[in-house]
């Protein structure tokens, strides 16, 4: 359910079972942190690349189409300039996003910033905008108080990350993912999250490639990030059964399922594609299986399934 941006702190006391008489209003996004929180609460919506589709992919304009759209959280991809920066942007160069062409990690930000993004994902026939791709800072500025916001890392820059959100006072809306396995050293930046939230990735390696953690089953896979302050999993998968089990026990944890529609890889050919045409075929039975986030292009679309759609049982 989309809850309405003036929604008063007297919702997340109420999930805490702690009613006050007199309470201050909440920023949205801490009423949002609190139904991340609580699995029970409804489908959380994650607008991949920011909402792209009404302007520019890894954008402010993004985050703000998001916020207008009342979407639960938007992923963005970090990346760092040659001088140090972290910007967004999704792929090695600016080729296909942006009206220049060059390596992120070898342009000084200076040079990235005169930059300017393509229309939409910046496919064949997009148009030149007048917007810059934005610092990391700038967008968590952006969605600051307004909407969650989850940092796919192209780098390890998860401690440099962390260090921005705190320093803008939006940690708290913060999820960093991490495609690292348990064990790895890289995992350290875990220990001093302060109020930011984790979320490991897993899955079955025939979506997941070579550079994440493959466990034998999904219960194996959420069991062995036990010791981890994990927020939610996020769970690529070619078999339903596997993503079941992986499901259920982060439910039996507290903890939430993150499922993606946007290739036929992530979700055992469950993509956005096929559900605006039939969404009970695709995010229903997604959610039928135990996924309580969906990561998708197509969150409007997704928001407003949610609003009509009637519980049924997985097949």
């Amino acid at each position: 359910m989309i809850l309405p941006r003036s929604a008063p702190l007297i919702l997340l006391a109420a999930l805490a079972g702690c009613m006050t008489t007199s309470v201050p209003e909440a920023p949205y996004s801490e009423v949002l942190r609190a139904r991340f929180s609580a699995p029970g609460e409804g489908v959380i919506v994650v607008a991949h690349r920011t909402c792209w589709r009404e302007t520019t992919e890894n954008s402010v304009s993004g985050i703000e189409a998001c916020i207008a759209l009342g979407i639960d959280m938007v992923e963005v991809d970090v990346r760092r300039t040659a001088d140090g920066a972290l910007v967004l942007m999704h792929d090695e160069d600016v080729n296909r996003t942006t009206n220049g062409s060059g390596r992120v990690d070898e342009m000084s930000h200076a040079d990235f910033a005169s930059l300017r993004l393509m229309g939409g994902d910046g496919s064949v026939g997009s148009a030149v905008t007048e917007e810059s791709p934005p610092t990391l800072e700038a967008a968590l500025l952006a969605a600051r108080g307004k909407i969650l916001v989850n940092l796919d890392m192209k780098a390890d820059l998860y401690e440099e990350a962390l260090l921005i959100a705190r320093r803008v006072g939006a940690d708290r809306s913060v999820l960093i993912k991490a495609y690292l396995a348990p064990g790895d050293e890289r995992l350290a930046f875990t220990r001093d999250l302060g109020n930011a939230m984790y979320m490991p990735v897993f899955g079955q390696c025939a979506g997941l490639g070579a550079r994440a953690y493959c466990p034998k089953s999904g219960l194996e896979g959420v069991e062995a990030f036990s010791a981890y302050p994990s927020s939610a999993f996020e769970v690529v998968f070619s078999e339903p059964e596997f993503f079941r089990q992986a499901a259920s026990a982060a439910d039996r944890m507290g903890r939430r399922a993150w499922a993606n529609t946007l290739q036929p890889t992530h979700a055992a050919g469950l993509i956005d594609a096929d559900a605006v045409q039939d969404p009970d075929a695709v995010w229903g039975r997604l959610i039928d299986l135990g996924a309580d986030i969906i990561q998708t292009d197509n969150p409007r679309e997704l928001s407003v399934y949610l609003e009509t759609r009637s519980p049924r049982s997985a097949p």
